[in-house]
């Protein structure tokens, strides 16, 4: 069951991050910027809020990257969507990510 806290942290926080994202994607372009480019720095501040405050699973929060980047025109294909959790350094600095948040500190 979801704490009051946690509910509340997460009635205020979906929609803070989600205004954020579509403020982005409605920001004029910068010059110099294409706009798949302003599609996916917006796709990306939704993502990284999302697994930062955990407010939905990392898998779930995977697929949905993947396919807002396919729907809002920002990447061609779906292996253009894909490329980026084919390489092991993502995972890396995930893992390093949560591993030292979980670890108690010493000294």
């Amino acid at each position: 069951m979801i704490s009051k806290k946690r509910s509340r942290f997460t009635v205020w926080m979906l929609p803070l991050l989600t205004g954020l994202s579509a403020v982005m994607f409605l920001w004029p372009n910068p010059e110099g910027l294409p706009l798949a480019g302003q599609r996916t720095l917006a796709i990306a501040i939704l993502a990284v809020g999302l697994w930062s405050t955990d407010l939905l699973p990392m898998a779930v929060t995977g697929m949905a990257v993947v396919v807002m980047l396919v729907l809002f025109g920002a990447v061609d294909t779906y292996q253009s969507a894909l490329y980026g959790f084919a390489q092991p350094v993502a995972y890396f600095l995930i893992g390093y990510s949560r591993l030292d948040w979980r670890c108690p500190r010493v000294a």
